[in-house]
């Protein structure tokens, strides 16, 4: 075992240390003749000075970007910005990723010029991929001049927080994905039963239970009513009854002519009414849309005829002419 002591603090020194040219005990570079560099005649000199002179004046001392004293030697400033990138850095590229809410574009020309080359999720995921880049570079400086020890503490406090941040993202995505194949597993097990003929009913004469699941029959999603519907009335995998509203199908009126040559048409739906878990069909009636305004905004490359809003006329209908059960 090594008897070498440090000049500064006195600490005996174990051969490692030595070796690193390090301190653990005061955190401070070792000179040159500990490790042998230069003859021992130096080395009265050296202790005779002050631990701070010695580092001021000796060339042992790196006043930019010195290592950090103590047993970790971790740059805790650049430890900080990390805690900042990769949260934010990986909440963004799950963002693009998992999140299946509209976008829409940005006002931005910058960022409209990057949407267009990558599309509006791409950007986000570019944006993201940045936030990374910058973490790692943070991980660098930070461990540039740490111990095994400073490098395990910050690997496992990271990742604890990257953990953390992807499971905050994930836990939702899945169930969501659980709950969408739930509700499309229903669409498909009632698309077949028999409805009969649409008919016009009176208010409160149909049977419509607290929680509704509206389903688009035509495209196979769930409708943007449900979205409409305040959140105690939307049903999940556990409830043990509900109704399900189904759209059946469609059709199209004419109510509208704009100067452009496009044509307005007010739509028409078709929709039954099933108690479920029973699949006891309540009735099949009609819900007409609203016709669309006179001045229509839609996005580029649409085609087809304006289409007046069927969301909001169907969530009134069911509010309005459901009679809660």
């Amino acid at each position: 075992m090594s008897t070498a002591t440090c000049p500064f603090c006195n600490a005996g020194l174990p051969p490692q240390e030595v070796v690193e040219g390090w301190c653990e005990a005061c955190g401070k570079k070792l000179p040159p003749f500990v490790r042998g560099a230069v003859p021992d005649s130096a080395r009265g000199r050296l202790a005779e000075q002050p631990p701070e002179r010695a580092e001021a004046d000796g060339p042992y001392d790196i006043p930019s970007g010195k290592p950090p004293r103590g047993r970790l030697r971790v740059q805790w400033g650049w430890f900080a910005g990390l805690l900042i990138f990769v949260p934010f850095g990986l909440s963004t590229v799950c963002h693009a990723i998992l999140d299946d809410s509209p976008r829409s574009p940005s006002t931005s020309r910058r960022w409209h010029a990057v949407e267009g080359l990558f599309g509006i999720r791409g950007a986000e995921a570019l944006g993201g991929l940045v936030l990374l880049g910058a973490a790692v570079y943070s991980a660098y400086r930070c461990l540039k001049n740490a111990t095994k020890a400073g490098t395990a503490v910050v690997g496992v406090l990271i990742g604890l927080c990257s953990v953390a941040t992807l499971a905050a993202w994930i836990t939702p995505a899945v169930l969501r994905a659980n709950e969408a194949a739930w509700q499309r597993r229903i669409g498909d097990e009632l698309k077949e039963l028999p409805f009969g003929e649409p008919t016009e009913e009176k208010p409160f004469e149909v049977p419509i239970r607290h929680k509704v699941l509206v389903w688009d029959r035509i495209s196979s999603t769930l409708s943007k009513t449900q979205g409409l519907l305040p959140a105690d009335r939307s049903p999940h995998p556990d409830d043990a009854a509900f109704t399900v509203i189904l759209i059946l199908k469609t059709a199209d009126e004419e109510t509208a002519h704009y100067d452009s040559g496009e044509v307005g048409v007010t739509r028409t739906m078709t929709v039954g009414v099933i108690d479920y878990p029973e699949k006891k069909v309540q009735g099949c009636y009609l819900v007409r849309g609203e016709s669309p305004g006179w001045i229509e905004v839609r996005p580029a490359g649409e085609l087809g005829p304006i289409v007046g809003d069927t969301a909001k006329p169907l969530k009134n209908w069911i509010e309005s002419k459901g009679a809660s059960r």
